[in-house]
């Protein structure tokens, strides 16, 4: 997987397969869509493209914008993502790097049930998760976008029936003034990828020699996250 910062003027020309969005509790309503329109949230922004069709959608979908919500929403060419997967980050100033984990595990899970190779996500403003900066940002985006990725022995030929992964490319889209804040989290994730997913790494986890190693440590994440 290869991870690259963009910076675009408008999340509506960022040409990828999925586009990943958090939203936080109430962001994305029938009922507050205009008035929110200004609060600088990239949900908020994507619904406008949509002329409100996304509000509407998660309003019948039942869309709260709770941790671990997902909801799939197809563009019609409003924007160049085919795909808008917007995906729960809970009540704005109680999400912390626990709960953003989470998060991001279930956006990455349903970019991956949906077959995307080239996956672009958003910038997230690290202030917005309690204890977090631009490093472990960019830590949790890549080490979580790498293990929901992974697949067992995906280096080895697919004669035998082994899987491939599926996602080659990570975009990190930051826009305005986001997009140098971003960048430093895309600095962090793509050293935090290289660094999971080397061979030294794998070797000393045991993936190829151990396949209960992967579990484990899915279990680990999982009482982590809570």
């Amino acid at each position: 997987m290869k991870i690259k910062t963009l910076s675009s003027l408008s999340l509506a020309a960022v040409a990828c397969d999925v586009l990943l969005v958090g939203a936080f509790e109430g962001e994305v309503t029938v009922d507050t869509a205009v008035a929110n329109s200004g609060n600088g949230s990239h949900a908020t922004a994507v619904n406008l493209l949509s002329g409100n069709a996304l509000a509407r959608q998660a309003s019948v979908e039942g869309f709260k914008g709770a941790i671990g919500e997902t909801l799939v929403h197809f563009s019609d060419g409003r924007t160049a993502a085919p795909r808008v997967v917007l995906f729960g980050m809970g009540p704005r100033g109680k999400t912390d790097l626990a709960t953003f984990r989470r998060a991001i595990t279930a956006a990455f899970r349903k970019a991956k049930a949906l077959g995307a190779a080239h996956i672009a996500i958003a910038a997230i403003d690290p202030q917005s998760v309690s204890g977090a900066d631009a490093r472990s940002i960019g830590e949790a985006i890549a080490s979580y976008a790498g293990m929901v990725d992974y697949e067992m022995n995906h280096q080895k030929t697919e004669k035998g029936g082994y899987k491939a992964e599926c996602t080659s490319r990570l975009h990190l889209v930051g826009t305005g003034s986001s997009a140098s804040t971003w960048a430093g989290v895309s600095r962090a994730a793509s050293t935090s990828l290289r660094s999971s997913t080397s061979p030294a790494t794998l070797q000393r986890t045991g993936w190829h020699l151990h396949p209960a190693a992967p579990a484990d440590l899915g279990k680990k994440i999982a009482s982590e996250s809570g």
